[in-house]
């Protein structure tokens, strides 16, 4: 899915999301995006899991997240990027983003760090 901006704009991902759709392509990974578009919706939705490690007093940690490079430009990447990490780090979760240079990527095909990334992960 392409055009879809976050904190999302509904009437463009609405548009987004049928043209996707119509592909038959795997739609799983999309099917919740309606319920977390904003900070506010992906705090709910990790709100559970966090609850459970107050509760049984377990560590968590979240190993992965990021938003492929070739989806979203990196201003709305850094946007999404941003609101996971503090949610995570307000709830006394240690993180890593995924990943270094594998679509998901910190740094471009010069090998150079996205300064709106190091920003958006509290590096810059």
């Amino acid at each position: 899915m392409h055009g879809i901006d976050y904190p999302m704009d509904r009437p463009a991902f609405q548009a987004s999301w049928e043209a996707f759709k119509a592909t038959g392509l795997d739609e799983w990974p999309f099917r919740e995006y309606d319920a977390m578009p904003d900070r506010d919706g992906l705090a709910r939705r990790m709100a559970p899991v966090i609850e459970w490690g107050k509760r049984t007093g377990l560590p968590l940690y979240c190993g992965e997240f990021g938003v492929r490079r070739d989806g979203a430009p990196v201003e709305v990447r850094a946007r999404w990027t941003r609101d996971v990490r503090t949610i995570l780090e307000e709830a006394g979760i240690p993180w890593a983003l995924w990943s270094y240079h594998s679509g998901f990527d910190l740094f471009d095909g010069a090998n150079q760090p996205d300064p709106d990334l190091l920003r958006a992960l509290g590096m810059a």
